[in-house]
């Protein structure tokens, strides 16, 4: 890519700057000797962020440090609500899943899953600059309070084999899944390459359109993902992934599944995992990084062992006081962490964007991963990303669209009246 064609792009571009500003795209900056490139951020939508949830050994969950604690408090949190709205998103699809089913089959996962959405739901309600959005009305109502726009998502399904169960959900706000991870009862996931969708697999995607949940096939197989395109009728979303054009993995979209999803006028957002960005083996830190991950699975093997109980295992395995920072917790390590650039990221959304279309793409993220790209390591700097894109010449309602609008507009279209 050419200097001389980024400023013929950029100047084409150039026009439509005010426009977006006039239609509500642009929030005020940090103004402390920010640069110029921030002093005018556009509103972000994150499709995919991991809350973080405290457990306790007792079956109790909250998730009051995410919700209400300042980026001073907990500087290690990579996208509290205080991060994420001083880096200028005003909506975020929360997502929470069984990160351990077989301690929670059955009946016992959809109860955790409860306590889970509710822990959410009363976070949300309760936080004075957010808005638990469940219809189109909550949507607009938000963004005409500059509220944080919180949509929830289910990472899994954990319905015990029942649709009611998934009705449920759509009743307690849910208004998105992606079904295809940690369990094949529904469709199969990256690391089952031959599974196809199941008979109930097709009938809850079904069931989710009529119950407005949005279909999310972040992390489908080739078989099932081609048997969700066959049977949605409504847009369809993949909240976090990269393009196996730039970056040969299973996990990332092919250019076909991106055209895929495009023409169901559904939205790819981008990951911000650096393994799935670019290949990591060659950067010096990754050997340190990669034995220290390796090595999770016996910590956790450990930490079963000490805690039996499944509720006393979680609020040990998942409290990140528990884990070194080069593994997504708290506790310094002294590990650099390998990490793609910033540059590699906007790499990937330019491809997207020339593939899908420039109205199909969006930013996913994955907070709270151990390895999320430089530049957008924590929320507050994603207008850095915004920059960037308009280094390459991205500009006005283009830029909004990338960043916000097409992410709000999918929701706008499948969220019930």
């Amino acid at each position: 890519m050419t200097d001389k064609w980024i400023s013929r792009r950029a100047f084409i571009r150039q026009s439509s700057a005010l426009t977006a500003a006039a239609a509500g795209h642009l929030v005020a900056a940090p103004s402390s000797g920010a640069e110029a490139s921030r002093r005018e951020m556009p509103r972000i939508a994150l499709s995919y962020v991991n809350p973080y949830l405290e457990y306790s050994p007792d079956g109790l969950v909250c998730a009051r440090k995410f919700f209400e604690t300042t980026i001073s408090e907990l500087p290690w949190m990579q996208a509290g609500i205080s991060r994420l709205r001083a880096g200028g998103v005003r909506l975020v699809v929360l997502s929470h899943g069984i990160n351990d089913p077989d301690l929670f089959p059955g009946v016992a996962g959809v109860d955790l899953m409860v306590r889970c959405l509710d822990a959410l739901t009363v976070a949300a309600q309760k936080h004075p600059r957010c808005a638990l959005v469940r219809n189109k009305a909550e949507l607009r109502e938000a963004a005409g309070a500059d509220k944080l726009a919180v949509l929830l998502h289910l990472t899994g399904a954990p319905i015990n084999g029942s649709l009611q169960v998934l009705r449920t959900y759509a009743r307690l706000g849910v208004r998105a899944i992606h079904p295809f991870i940690r369990s094949s009862s529904l469709g199969g996931d990256s690391a089952q390459p031959s599974a196809t969708l199941t008979p109930l697999g097709r009938r809850a995607i079904r069931e989710m359109e009529r119950c407005a949940i949005l279909v999310d096939v972040a992390h489908a197989n080739a078989p099932t993902f081609r048997e969700v395109m066959r049977i949605a009728r409504r847009p369809v979303l993949d909240s976090h992934t990269a393009c196996r054009a730039l970056r040969n993995l299973p996990r990332n979209r092919t250019d076909d599944q991106l055209r895929a999803i495009a023409s169901t006028g559904g939205v790819v957002g981008v990951h911000f995992a650096s393994q799935l960005l670019t290949d990591l083996t060659d950067d010096p830190a990754y050997p340190a990084w990669r034995n220290i991950i390796a090595d999770v699975p016996r910590v956790e093997a450990r930490m079963r062992a000490r805690f039996p109980e499944p509720c006393a295992y979680l609020a040990h395995r998942y409290d990140a006081l528990n884990w070194p920072k080069a593994t997504g917790g708290a506790v310094e390590d002294g590990i650099t962490v390998p990490r793609a650039t910033l540059s590699r990221l906007v790499d990937h959304i330019e491809h997207m964007i020339e593939v899908a279309g420039v109205d199909h793409v969006g930013i996913g993220s994955d907070y709270a991963l151990s390895n999320i790209c430089a530049g957008v390591e924590t929320a507050d700097k994603l207008p850095d990303l915004a920059a960037a894109l308009r280094r390459r010449g991205y500009q006005g309602a283009e830029l909004a669209k990338i960043m916000s609008g097409n992410l709000r507009r999918l929701f706008e279209e499948v969220l019930p009246a």
